[in-house]
């Protein structure tokens, strides 16, 4: 199995095998744990600890649990793209 590798970080070989073991049994332990690691990377400003997280991680998830990942993420882009600026100044205008 890989270790995951980015700007100045490295997560063991034992910390992701239980990662990817937690991942793959599914349930909202699963999903919490792909969330939670997506945010922290996030936060630490590693953006391509984040990219190889996602990589990695995204597969191990079964299927249920990676379509609901899924619908999280469209239901925060769809949030976001309608709650921007130019849809205010534009509801303002009608």
């Amino acid at each position: 199995m890989r270790v995951l590798r980015c700007s100045n970080m490295q997560i063991p070989d034992k910390l992701q095998k239980a990662d990817f073991k937690t991942l793959r049994s599914g349930g909202r332990e699963a999903i919490s744990l792909f969330l939670e690691t997506s945010q922290r990377l996030h936060e630490m400003g590693l953006a391509e600890g984040l990219q190889n997280w996602i990589k990695l991680a995204t597969p191990v998830l079964p299927d249920a649990e990676r379509a609901e990942v899924m619908v999280l993420l469209m239901y925060g882009f769809l949030y976001m793209h309608y709650q921007g600026p130019e849809k205010v100044v534009l509801t303002k205008l009608h």
